[in-house]
């Protein structure tokens, strides 16, 4: 079973790797289509922030998008396909990241393992 710090540093390698990924790219830059069928980068950011809000309402902390922006991201959402009202910044989805790492990284800290067994396993369905 993973252990609360083995999913801490897990989620601790993905944001790091968002971060890289995204150095210096523009909002303009993360809604550029792809070649190919799949999303462009910003609702792929969107749909991580959604699932570690997911993860997050599941250890009892706070919720970081609200339910129309989870909706927007969500599984089986449309595609972004341009700057609209309803579609975050890249800022603003890296700031939600970062948001979610914090506050999942110090909840993490002190969760038994009994309750993550739980959590993890109520996450999974």
């Amino acid at each position: 079973m993973i252990t609360a710090a083995d999913l801490s540093g897990a989620l601790e390698r993905n944001l790091r790797i968002v971060k890289a990924q995204t150095q210096g790219l523009t909002q303009a830059d993360s809604l550029l289509p792809l070649p190919f069928r799949g999303n462009c980068l910003n609702w792929v950011l969107g749909h991580l922030a959604a699932n570690r809000n997911t993860m997050l309402l599941f250890l009892d902390e706070k919720a970081i998008l609200s339910e129309a922006q989870v909706k927007r991201y969500g599984y089986g959402s449309e595609p972004v396909c341009g700057d609209a009202a309803d579609i975050l910044t890249l800022e603003q989805l890296l700031a939600m990241l970062e948001q979610s790492q914090q506050a999942m990284a110090a909840r993490l800290q002190t969760i038994q393992a009994e309750e993550l067994a739980r959590e993890v396993q109520s996450f999974l369905g």
